[in-house]
């Protein structure tokens, strides 16, 4: 036990220094989940413009001379990656009963394509 605490503690000590920019990056990601999340109800229209608005704040943020480079980074593809995305994220938010992900619909496909790999014996459904 005092072993792995003492490698623990190392370990800890030795990422210390990036452990600012970590939390830095979770409150960027659980700011777009929070939009995202709707607890008001937005409309889906509103909801896309508080959405885009948030990302010009994160593009601005992106371009902040005192921010470390590989936040820097991480923050530019963030934005890029979600403005690609368009309004396309936006669909369950107008069509009522649609999920905001598809997880359910994987998790069934992937045990219906273990079940048939273990009945079959075939590596491939």
């Amino acid at each position: 036990m005092k072993r792995l605490a003492g490698m623990l503690g190392r370990a800890l000590s030795s990422t210390a220094r990036w452990w600012p920019q970590v939390a830095q990056g979770a409150a960027w990601v659980q700011g777009a989940s929070a939009i995202l999340r709707n607890d008001e109800g937005l409309s889906a229209d509103a909801l896309m413009a508080r959405y885009r608005d948030w990302l010009a704040q994160m593009e601005s943020a992106a371009k902040r001379a005192d921010l470390p480079d590989t936040l820097r980074k991480a923050l530019s593809h963030f934005v890029k990656v979600s403005a690609s995305y368009g309004g396309d994220v936006f669909h369950c938010y107008r069509i009522a009963g649609l999920p905001r992900t598809n997880n359910a619909l994987e998790q069934a496909f992937g045990s219906l394509r273990y079940h048939e790999r273990r009945a079959s014996g075939r590596k491939v459904a």
